[in-house]
C-alpha cells in the first residue's frame, strides 16, 4: 500500500470514527407502566435508554408540593399512578430524564395515557423545560372526565412549541408536568404509562474521559495508519539522503 493510500485509508477512518461517535441510537428513550400488578408496582421508569437516567414519577399538589400516590390496575397487566385531590390537592405528576457527562439526546415523539375521573370538569395540560431554557406548555386543554392518549399532534397538542423541542439534539436535561386538575375535591387523576422515543448521541466534550468503544477502536486504528505513513515518510526521507550523499561522493566525469 503506498503512503498516498493509506494516508487516505487513515482519514477515511477517522471520519467513520466521528460518525460513530456522533451517530443516532434511534431507539425508546424511557418508558414507564408502573408495574403489572398490585405486587410490583412502582414509580421507577421500567426501561431507560443507555446513557440516560429518569427520575422517579411524583405526584404534586396545585401548589407544587409533594404529595402521596397510590395505584390502581386500570388495564388488565398494567398499574397505573393514581392522586386524589380531596386528599392532598394532588393535580400534577413531574419525572424528568437527564443525560449522563458526554452525551446528548433529541425527543422526537412522546405518549402519555391518561385518565381524570368524577372531575366536575378538569384542566389538563403537558409542559416541558429543555436544559433549564423555560418551560413551554406542548398541551392545554379543558373539559370533563377522560380517558385518552396525549400524543404530539392530538387535540389540543401545541405543534409550535413541540417543533422547538424536537430541533434539539443537544438535551441533556428534560423536565416535564403532567397536569390533570379537576374541580371537584373527587376528583381523582391516574397516569397510566408513559414513553418516550428518540435518539442519544456521544458527544466530543472532552470532560467525559470515557469515549465510545467503537469510535475508541477506529481511532486508533486510524492513529496506527498515521504512524504507518510517517515511518514509511522517514523511510524515504533517509533512503533519499543516502543517495544524494553517494552521488556526492563519486568523482565527476574530469575526475575531481
Amino acid at each position: 500500500m503506498t503512503s498516498l493510500t493509506v494516508r487516505a485509508a487513515a482519514t477515511v477512518l477517522l471520519a467513520c470514527g466521528a460518525a460513530v461517535a456522533l451517530d443516532a441510537q434511534a431507539i425508546p428513550l424511557v418508558s414507564y407502566s408502573f408495574g403489572t400488578a398490585v405486587a410490583n408496582q412502582t414509580n421507577t421508569a421500567d426501561l431507560v435508554a443507555a446513557h440516560l437516567a429518569a427520575s422517579p414519577v411524583t405526584g404534586l399538589a396545585s401548589v407544587g408540593d409533594p404529595v402521596s400516590h397510590g395505584y390502581v390496575e386500570l388495564t388488565p397487566g398494567s398499574m397505573a399512578m393514581m392522586i386524589r385531590k380531596g386528599d392532598e390537592g394532588g393535580s400534577a405528576f413531574h419525572l424528568s430524564l437527564t443525560a449522563q457527562p458526554g452525551y446528548t439526546f433529541q425527543v422526537t415523539d412522546a405518549q402519555f395515557r391518561v385518565r381524570v375521573q368524577d372531575s366536575a370538569g378538569s384542566n389538563r395540560s403537558v409542559l416541558m423545560n429543555a436544559n433549564e431554557e423555560g418551560w413551554g406548555s406542548m398541551l392545554s386543554t379543558a373539559g370533563g372526565d377522560l380517558w385518552t392518549t396525549f400524543t404530539p399532534g392530538g387535540f389540543g397538542w401545541n405543534s409550535a412549541h413541540w417543533a422547538d423541542l424536537v430541533a434539539h439534539t443537544d438535551l441533556t436535561e428534560l423536565d416535564m408536568y403532567v397536569g390533570l386538575k379537576g374541580n371537584s375535591s373527587n376528583t381523582k387523576i391516574f397516569l397510566d404509562w408513559v414513553t418516550f422515543d428518540g435518539d442519544v448521541f456521544a458527544t466530543a466534550d472532552p470532560g467525559s474521559g470515557v469515549p465510545e468503544p467503537a469510535s475508541g477502536a477506529l481511532a486508533a486504528l486510524a492513529l496506527a495508519a498515521l504512524g504507518v505513513v510517517r515511518v514509511r515518510n522517514r523511510a524515504n526521507l533517509d533512503g533519499l539522503d543516502g543517495a544524494a550523499g553517494a552521488s556526492r561522493a563519486q568523482p565527476g566525469p574530469d575526475g575531481s
